[in-house]
């Protein structure tokens, strides 16, 4: 099930984390989305912090490029085909974790991620990583 709201996202700022090789984030204001653990037959956790407390958040990633796609919500930091991952409560802190498997046909591909603030409709920065054999 693809969700409307997943079509536009776009911001531009450079991150790297040292826990994923060739891991990077683009982004600005509002809900920030992070990643560790980007290697194969491991678990990844997507996350993000500053959503609105106890409220939905979406998760969506595209190994087809990060973007640009303009939707009605604004734009996506991700490339059609967009692949829409199960939507995660936040909590009281407004933190939502995405814990993933990454299978072993997955090493050495790129990826990218982002996600929504239902109750805020905001989008997060974009964030691109490359999964670790």
């Amino acid at each position: 099930m693809r969700a409307p709201f997943l079509v536009t996202l776009l911001f531009a700022t450079t991150l790297s984390w040292s826990f994923a090789p060739s891991a990077t984030a683009s982004g600005g204001v509002g809900p920030v989305l992070t990643g560790a653990g980007f290697q194969v037959d491991h678990v990844c956790r997507v996350t993000v912090t500053g959503a609105t407390p106890y409220q939905p958040v979406a998760f969506a990633w595209s190994e087809a490029g990060g973007g640009p796609v303009n939707c009605s919500y604004g734009i996506l930091s991700l490339s059609h085909p967009i692949n829409v991952a199960p939507t995660i409560w936040a909590d009281g802190w407004g933190v939502a974790v995405n814990d993933r498997y990454i299978p072993p046909q997955y090493a050495g591909r790129d990826i990218w991620l982002q996600a929504y603030d239902v109750a805020s409709a905001q989008l997060t920065n974009g964030l691109h990583a490359v999964i670790a054999p």
